[in-house]
């Protein structure tokens, strides 16, 4: 019969311990309910001020590029120009120009 009161007083211990651990879950889970939505919003927020970062950046590379491709056109467009008027300029001083440049790279093409 002692063994009897024994069993009971670890059936009381056991209970009162399932209850603590059910009374702390509880208290984690309103925790994490009550944090948990002050953190989804701070995430919220920071991944809201990463993509408008990432846009900007993006916008600015499309708009340099858009203006790097601009300019090179201009540049290419006034190179050419300046290549014809030579060309009109010193007909002759073009074509002997142009063979020595050709007899070099086929020099060079050889080797």
């Amino acid at each position: 019969m002692a063994y009897l009161g024994q069993i009971d007083a670890v059936r009381q211990k056991v209970t009162a311990t399932g209850n603590d651990v059910a009374d702390g879950a509880a208290k984690i889970a309103d925790r994490v309910q009550t944090h948990g939505a002050a953190l989804s919003q701070d995430i919220g927020g920071r991944v809201a001020d990463i993509s408008g970062q990432v846009s900007d950046t993006v916008k600015g590379v499309s708009a340099d590029a858009a203006d790097l491709t601009a300019t090179m056109g201009y540049a290419w467009d006034a190179l050419e120009e300046r290549f014809r008027e030579l060309v009109r300029r010193r007909p002759v001083r073009a074509v002997v120009v142009s063979v020595a440049v050709g007899v070099v790279l086929g020099f060079v093409s050889r080797s």
